[in-house]
């Protein structure tokens, strides 16, 4: 597992060689840890210490959600969050496995996940460049460490 260090409270690892065989091996293309509960070097992905998760995808055609075409209408009627293509709903369905998978693990309120789809980052929000505007994402694992 690569790790590198964010912000000395938070550790991104690729876990994609050792994946989680206690919950389906599932493996997110970044899981992120606090510091201090960092799995050993050649331990599986593990969800019961993982803060959050990263699933990065190449293609734009790969986001399981979208924008409104008007972002200041954003509740437009007949808006559709959800793209509906059959690889934006596996994405989706993706996503949602890992989600189950972190919140069977450990007692939470919620959890965090960042979808990041060809330069254009989605979560739950508007999708941004992150080339263009990495101050978002850096501000988001600010506060996230906070």
């Amino acid at each position: 597992m690569a790790a590198t260090a964010f912000a000395d409270k938070l550790v991104l690892i690729d876990p994609h060689a050792n994946p989680d065989t206690q919950r389906d091996n599932l493996a997110p293309d970044i899981s992120v840890y606090a510091d201090s509960n960092v799995p050993d070097a050649d331990a599986k992905t593990d969800f019961s210490k993982m803060e959050l998760f990263i699933e990065l995808k190449l293609a734009e055609t790969s986001d399981p959600f979208r924008d409104p075409k008007d972002p200041l209408q954003p509740q437009a009627e007949n808006f559709r969050f959800e793209n509906y293509s059959d690889v934006s709903r596996f994405n989706r369905g993706q996503l949602c496995s890992y989600a189950v998978a972190h919140a069977r693990s450990q007692f939470r309120v919620h959890t965090f996940t960042l979808s990041i789809c060809d330069r254009g980052g989605a979560t739950v929000t508007r999708s941004f460049d992150y080339i263009k505007e990495p101050h978002i994402l850096a501000h988001f694992f600010w506060r996230y460490a906070q």
